[in-house]
């Protein structure tokens, strides 16, 4: 009974400090904000991906998970970007439409994607590129082909982006 005693006669006290501490942040609110308007910061919502109306990508062609295609590319010799990612990640979108838009007049690149989430395993990638294996964990992975050398990029930036692609002829 004792403790039973000592435990309620915390609860008590929490609640009452719960309630004091919600009622003087209230008091504090409606004096910075008198007209009760929302803030930016809490208004701010993360677009949702899923319902931006993305259309159907024209010069990015999604690749399967299969060897042959990529080593057909790389055997070309011509510059292309390929990008791993995955639909739920925000940066790879953006790369993507970034891509696309930049991409729409161009002669002599290509652009090519590989969904994270298909394709479990990477090294046939590695292989067809001849690079060292690695690890990827997190997307967009950005590899491509400049003058015949293969260089790797990891991260969406979007002024890469635009510098890389201004050296091919509209």
């Amino acid at each position: 009974m004792k403790y039973f005693k000592i435990f309620l006669s915390f609860g008590i006290i929490f609640g009452i400090l719960v309630f004091i501490s919600f009622y003087i942040f209230k008091k504090i609110e409606k004096k910075l904000n008198p007209k009760n308007e929302k803030s930016n910061i809490s208004s701010f919502k993360k677009p949702d991906i899923n319902s931006v109306k993305r259309g159907k990508y024209y010069f990015v062609k999604e690749l399967d998970c299969r060897e042959g295609e990529l080593i057909d590319i790389v055997s070309k010799g011509e510059d292309f970007i390929l990008e791993i990612g995955a639909k739920w990640c925000y940066p790879c979108w953006l790369l993507k439409n970034d891509l696309e838009d930049n991409g729409k007049n161009l002669k002599g690149i290509s652009f090519y994607y590989l969904d994270f989430d298909k394709c479990k395993n990477f090294d046939w990638v590695f292989k067809a590129l001849n690079l060292k294996p690695m690890d990827i964990r997190s997307v967009p992975q950005i590899f491509y082909m400049e003058k015949g050398k293969v260089n790797h990029r990891s991260g969406y930036n979007s002024a890469w982006v635009q510098e890389t692609l201004s050296s091919y002829k509209k």
